[in-house]
Order: C-alpha cells, then sequence, then structure tokens
C-alpha cells in the first residue's frame, strides 16, 4: 500500500490497481455470477426479467474484469472464485486454468464447524505457494447448505459466502510467504 498501512484496503480495486508500486499482494473475490459453472445454463434460458443479451453482456464485462485483476501488475496475488464455464474461459484474456484449489470442510476441525460445508474454490495465484489444508474433516462429514439453498431474494449472497478457515489460512500462509521474500523494489 501506498501509505505504509498494512490494514486491509477496502476500495474499488480498478482505482487501486492504478496505484503506482505494489510491494506485497492482493486477495480478491471478484463476482462470479456470470463466470460459474453452477449458473452456465442462465446464458441460454434467462430469468425472469432478463434477456439473453443482458446477460451475455454481464459475462463479457465479468470476464473482462476477471482479467484485469488476473493480470494486474502486483508482485503475489490470489484470485478466488468457483469453477468456470467454458464461455468464461474463452472471454478472460490469456486464461490459464486454476493453480490450487480447495473445499471449506479442509479447513474444518469438527462436524460442527461453520467451514464443514461443500463448495469448492479455485484460485488464480502467482507466487504464492499452494495452501496447506488441516484435511481433519471429509467430503462425508461436510454440508452441502450451498447446493440446496431455495430460491430467495438473497440466494445469491448465501451461496457467495466466503468461509472463515480459508481466509484465515490464506491470510497467515500467503502473509507468511510474502513476508520472507525480499522486496523486489528496492
Amino acid at each position: 500500500c501506498r501509505t505504509g498501512s498494512n490494514r486491509h484496503i477496502k476500495d474499488d480495486i480498478l482505482d487501486v490497481l492504478k496505484w503506482e508500486q505494489w510491494d506485497f499482494m492482493f486477495i480478491a473475490h471478484p463476482p462470479c455470477t456470470r463466470l460459474a459453472n453452477s449458473g452456465v445454463t442462465w446464458l441460454s434460458k434467462p430469468p425472469k426479467g432478463k434477456t439473453i443479451e443482458q446477460l451475455q453482456d454481464e459475462l463479457v464485462k465479468a470476464a473482462d474484469f476477471f482479467s484485469t485483476i488476473l493480470w494486474a501488475n502486483i508482485p503475489h496475488r490470489c484470485i478466488e472464485n468457483p469453477v468456470m464455464h467454458k464461455y468464461a474461459k474463452k472471454l478472460i484474456k490469456n486464461f490459464y486454468p486454476h493453480n490450487d484449489s480447495f473445499q471449506p470442510y479442509e479447513f474444518a476441525t469438527s462436524i460442527d464447524d461453520v467451514n464443514n460445508e461443500s463448495k469448492r474454490t479455485c484460485l488464480w495465484t502467482h507466487r504464492l505457494p499452494k495452501l496447506k489444508k488441516l484435511n481433519i474433516m471429509s467430503q462425508k462429514t461436510a454440508r452441502q447448505t450451498g447446493h440446496h439453498l431455495p430460491p430467495s431474494p438473497d440466494r445469491a449472497i448465501q451461496r457467495a459466502k466466503f468461509y472463515p478457515g480459508p481466509a484465515l489460512a490464506m491470510a497467515k500462509q500467503y502473509g507468511d510467504y510474502v513476508e520472507a521474500q525480499p522486496s523486489l523494489f528496492l
């Protein structure tokens, strides 16, 4: 951060990327509504109130946004998104497959743990190690809450939930790794 702050930045990422120099990292959680494989059906059978043209326009904008952050000039970066459909992959500039993935249950410590959920999450990382998982719980113990949500006004928000176990692992593991690296801008 150009101000020397080590605090979490809450701002429009497109504005933040214009900063002159980054010497640390970012972890981005871009919107996945039009990119995720789970929503590919809507591209040919739009929900009520949307047209195919609107959805395709939203897909192009989402792919462009993902491309911008995927290729941002930041030394260490991680972009999180679910499994993508083939149309998104074709639209993302110089797309490459994710290089890490996890399930929240891989960071759970008990059956009742909030992280004991099934929701495959892919990571596109640059100059960061793969996440080390706890691997205490398994697919057999994991809840399927997100997969079985009924239609509701906040369903998309509920499905987009990012779990605290993976978030803490990313902050700790990536933070420790990057801090141990020699500065790129000395």
